[in-house]
């Protein structure tokens, strides 16, 4: 039986003190060198992480929250409630961070 409910989780993060986009795998590597017992990686004042919808564009690229696409003649910006039904139906034009 598949698992439909089944998402892949992962994060990327907005990095205000370099003005930069951090990837999944960046995110990853930044979590992992975090071993001070006091230390909450999601309290980093300088990143702002952003969720994967579970969903792609229609070139393949991962949607995460914070993302804007444009599909079916409709822009918007994608939200943590984001659903669609379909995915490859839009596509990634920005961000909410970069231009």
């Amino acid at each position: 039986m598949k698992n439909d409910l089944k998402k892949t989780i992962k994060y990327r993060a907005w990095d205000s003190s370099t003005e930069t986009m951090m990837s999944h795998e960046q995110v990853l590597r930044h979590f992992h060198g975090c071993y001070e017992i006091d230390f909450d990686p999601f309290q980093d004042e300088h990143l702002t992480y952003m969720q994967f919808t579970g969903c792609k564009d229609i070139n393949g690229v991962d949607i995460y929250e914070g993302d804007i696409i444009e599909g079916k003649g409709l822009t918007f910006t994608v939200t943590p409630d984001f659903t669609v039904r379909t995915d490859n139906i839009a596509k990634i034009i920005g961000n909410i961070f970069e231009d």
